[in-house]
């Protein structure tokens, strides 16, 4: 089962995310509540704009596992893609409360933020993220979009 997932995970991060899926849906036929590959299967519908499949996948993850901030990091971009900003605020702000220097859920919390034109709690949270991670492109993307739009 576990060779089953590494290969999907190694197609995910190959971006061959239908070839992924097809395999983590078989793996999640044999075995409905196998964390590693309900987890990855969200992440792979979010990454082919599918958010209803990621937003149930993640859904039936917390209802079985403890909540952590990835997961619920996924979740909110997926309710971002599902254009449902409010709730992915919401979801979000939970996953920086679980884990505050969780680099995804602030990433993603600092890009709703400024969705909603809170563009100087954005703007806080991403230069907070660039102290500890000065590098970070997306985080920089994200910061230069902020100061665009303000």
């Amino acid at each position: 089962m576990n060779e089953k997932i590494d290969h999907a995970i190694h197609l995910l991060n190959e971006m061959e995310y239908e070839k992924g899926i097809e395999i983590l849906e078989e793996v999640l036929v044999e075995n409905p509540e196998n964390e590693m590959a309900l987890y990855n299967v969200a992440l792979a519908y979010n990454c082919l704009n599918q958010p209803l499949k990621a937003i149930k996948a993640f859904e039936f993850y917390l209802k079985n596992y403890t909540p952590n901030a990835n997961v619920l990091a996924g979740l909110g971009y997926a309710f971002y893609l599902n254009r449902d900003i409010e709730k992915a605020k919401e979801v979000l702000e939970e996953a920086v409360l679980l884990e505050p220097s969780n680099i995804y859920a602030l990433r993603n919390l600092s890009g709703v933020l400024a969705k909603l034109v809170d563009h100087e709690k954005a703007e806080k949270i991403f230069n907070d993220i660039l102290q500890a991670n000065p590098r970070d492109s997306k985080t920089i993307f994200g910061l230069g979009l902020v100061h665009f739009e303000k």
